[in-house]
């Protein structure tokens, strides 16, 4: 997002209040640029992200909270949710997801 669309976007009023806040914090202007642009390119990041999601027409993302386990019913719950609590990283192990024909493995190290 440029500055311009940036404004446009009614973000102005909360750059002024960033660049307010700035000042009276005494903040080198080198460091609320590095900020700025950091947020910028964080912006464009998840839009980026948000754009290849919608190329890619993925029906919605899916968390574990959320995820239709009954539905899908090759897919086995509590492993799934052991291997979200990231146990075997430190313990050094590798694991691999495989699915059925024409389905990719996917390695878990």
């Amino acid at each position: 997002m440029r500055f311009h669309q940036f404004a446009r976007a009614g973000s102005a009023a909360r750059l002024e209040e960033k660049l307010a806040a700035a000042e009276q914090a005494g903040t080198p202007l080198k460091t609320l640029l590095a900020q700025l642009f950091r947020a910028e390119w964080e912006a464009r990041q998840q839009a980026a992200l948000a754009a290849r999601l919608r190329r890619a027409h993925t029906p919605e993302l899916l968390t574990l909270e959320s995820f239709p386990f009954k539905v899908q019913t090759g897919v086995k719950e509590r492993q799934i949710r052991n291997f979200a609590q990231l146990d075997f990283i430190p313990k050094e192990s590798c694991h691999r997801l495989e699915g059925g024909p024409n389905i990719n493995a996917m390695p878990l190290f």
